[in-house]
């Protein structure tokens, strides 16, 4: 535990799970950091990590708008999606913006900075690691599929997840960040597209083993088709347990309002269950009661703040 006056709040994952938490996170903590992965291969961000080997920007662009204090126009501005006949089409402009500050800058953790500067931003953003990651899932039907925008085509569940290449180097700015953390929060977001990854990175993982800070799982209120078909709150944490051979959470949050969920496309709610060993269970009404597959930000900043004790 540090000596500062506020506590040091890490968060860890990717995808639309990870902005909706820190929207909320940013109106109960003052010093926040974010990892953000780096194995998006589709879209706009695909397009570009692809032609110019950049990481991808998407994520990014999501977490600096869910952290930005400016005006709706500048938000709606960065949110702009090109439709056209040009190669500029579905090309979002806060993704084309952080790639020509990447070309200025010659750092892509830079970029972020100079943008997040702009937006003025509460909060800290930056990469997993400085290169990209390529995915590979093993269904539970043995199949074999390559890239992350591939894993949920079929529609079956995933079985184990690996990423490429298997020793990466972490981001030595994000294990700074991991070792000085009091509250470190993984999710949520896709298990196997957003939240494994990361914690595959051994040193990312090595560096959350060591820290002395209370560590939750968030986990998901909703299955996702295609990934974690059926899966109930034990099923997330036992397979991040079976990837790292070992349980790295001291405790994990789990939706407990799931009446009036329309299930739809093999989507269904994720029971809670209570028997997960080793491990504290913080039930709450997280949910989003206009998206009943997303979280409420601000109610699960509210259970956050509440259960956390310095």
């Amino acid at each position: 535990m540090n000596n500062s006056k506020q506590p040091e709040i890490v968060v860890i994952g990717g995808g639309t799970g990870l902005s909706i938490l820190l929207k909320g996170i940013k109106t109960v903590f003052e010093n926040i950091s974010a990892i953000i992965g780096v194995s998006d291969d589709g879209g706009s961000s695909g397009e570009l990590r692809k032609e110019f080997g950049i990481l991808p920007p998407g994520d990014f662009r999501n977490c600096l708008i869910a952290l930005s204090n400016s005006e709706n126009n500048l938000i709606e501005l960065l949110n702009y999606r090109f439709k056209s006949q040009s190669k500029l089409n579905n090309h979002n402009l806060g993704n084309l913006i952080l790639f020509a500050l990447d070309n200025i800058t010659h750092d892509f953790e830079e970029s972020i900075t100079v943008l997040g500067e702009l937006l003025n931003i509460k909060g800290k953003i930056v990469p997993a690691a400085l290169t990209p990651i390529d995915l590979t899932a093993k269904l539970e039907t043995g199949t074999i599929i390559q890239g992350e925008t591939n894993i949920r085509a079929l529609g079956e569940a995933v079985k184990e997840i690996k990423i490429s290449p298997l020793n990466i180097k972490a981001n030595p700015n994000a294990i700074k960040i991991i070792e000085k953390a009091d509250l470190i929060l993984v999710g949520p977001g896709s298990l196997y597209s957003s939240i494994i990854p990361n914690l595959l990175i051994k040193e990312i993982k090595n560096a959350i083993l060591n820290s002395k800070a209370q560590k939750y799982l968030i986990c998901n209120v909703a299955t996702e088709n295609g990934e974690t078909n059926n899966y109930d709150s034990n099923d997330h944490i036992q397979s991040i347990q079976n990837h790292l051979n070992k349980n790295i959470f001291d405790s994990i949050i789990v939706n407990n309002n799931i009446e009036n969920f329309y299930s739809e496309n093999n989507v269904k709610p994720v029971i809670p269950q209570s028997n997960y060993p080793n491990t504290k269970i913080i039930y709450g009404d997280v949910v989003n009661e206009n998206n009943r597959i997303r979280h409420d930000s601000n109610k699960l900043a509210d259970l956050i703040k509440n259960s956390f004790k310095i």
